[in-house]
């Protein structure tokens, strides 16, 4: 969906660009989703790290409150929490609220470095499927534990 990444505030990106505001507005009407995570970390880092979308300062206080990654520019704690986050303020992305509308959240996956931000996603509801390589799966079952991902 074209959109930046980051803005000054959440509405000025959903409201300056109307090519923006009418894709944002797409994500109301969205069957399936299929997205990545982020993570400063990541081999592969996503757009909002490594676009310099975020200073020096802002990383350094995303680690200080427990950040491990983002979906579509929302940031997240391992514990799926994020909300009280003052950078997601910024987010051009879905929140967590309006991804979990959405019928099918399929999270594609394949690098060690997103095993963090992966788990905060699953723990914050956002992934009904997962597309996962072997490596990652295997970082995540030793962080985890495999009946950890089970359904009951």
């Amino acid at each position: 969906m074209p959109r930046p990444s980051r803005g000054s505030t959440r509405s000025t990106c959903r409201h300056r660009d109307g090519d923006v505001a009418a894709a944002i507005g797409r994500q109301a009407r969205m069957d399936v989703v299929v997205f990545s995570v982020g993570a400063s970390d990541a081999e592969a880092r996503s757009n909002v790290y490594a676009g310099g979308y975020l200073d020096e300062r802002e990383i350094s206080k995303l680690r200080d409150d427990g950040v491990v990654g983002d979906v579509a520019t929302v940031f997240h704690r391992i514990d799926g929490s994020g909300a009280d986050l003052a950078l997601n303020a910024r987010a051009t992305g879905p929140s967590f609220d309006d991804l979990r509308q959405v019928p099918r959240r399929v999270c594609v996956v394949a690098d060690t470095g997103k095993t963090q931000a992966l788990q905060g996603a699953s723990a914050a509801g956002l992934i009904t499927e997962l597309v996962i390589d072997e490596a990652t799966a295997r970082e995540l079952l030793d962080s985890v534990g495999s009946t950890a991902l089970r359904r009951p």
